[in-house]
């Protein structure tokens, strides 16, 4: 699994820079050989027996959460109330820190959409922070011009209006869930 893992990163750091500069209009033609050579470890990793072995890994796990008691999802819902809570109403300063924010705020988005709890603010945010993050790492592979600049102000700006309404609405349906969790049992 961490091989695939290595090789499905590879390929896909190739494909979201390309899909990214197409977005912000950039131009960027990558390296054809380090393409080659990504989508040839995918290919190898990606045998029939690795699929297989993969497929009865996700089995096993998905019988094992079916027969999770509703007190093992509560508790997780309530330290990730207790996280947000810490976390401050302002947008971090530094790239590396927002990057961090919306890993954490992606990973509630999607706990709280697999419990039939949908939020347009945290989605929001996560999108202004994840834009930046892709100019951030096309910058890396492109030369730095005024254009990239602008748009990652731009995105931070965005970001910057978008972290109090998105925790609030976190939290709020965070509390709802853990209520309807808890209501069940």
């Amino acid at each position: 699994m961490k091989k695939l893992g290595r090789v499905l990163g590879e390929q896909r750091r190739w494909d979201i820079a390309r899909k990214d500069a197409k977005r912000f209009n950039i131009p960027f033609v990558p390296p054809g050989k380090k393409i080659e050579k990504a989508q040839g470890n995918l290919d190898e990793a990606l045998t029939k027996q690795h699929r297989e072995k993969r497929n009865e890994k996700l089995e096993r796990a998905a019988k094992l959460f079916e027969k999770l008691p509703v007190e093992a999802a509560v508790a997780p819902l309530r330290g990730l109330e207790n996280t947000l809570k810490a976390i401050p109403a302002r947008l971090p300063r530094t790239p590396v820190a927002r990057h961090h924010l919306r890993i954490r705020v992606k990973n509630v988005r999607y706990l709280l959409e697999e419990l039939a709890y949908s939020s347009r603010v945290l989605k929001k945010l996560q999108d202004s922070l994840g834009a930046e993050h892709d100019l951030i790492e096309l910058e890396k592979l492109t030369s730095p011009n005024a254009e990239t600049r602008k748009r990652k102000r731009r995105q931070v700006a965005l970001s910057r209006s978008a972290v109090r309404p998105a925790l609030t609405s976190a939290l709020y349906n965070l509390e709802r869930a853990a209520h309807h969790l808890e209501s069940l049992h």
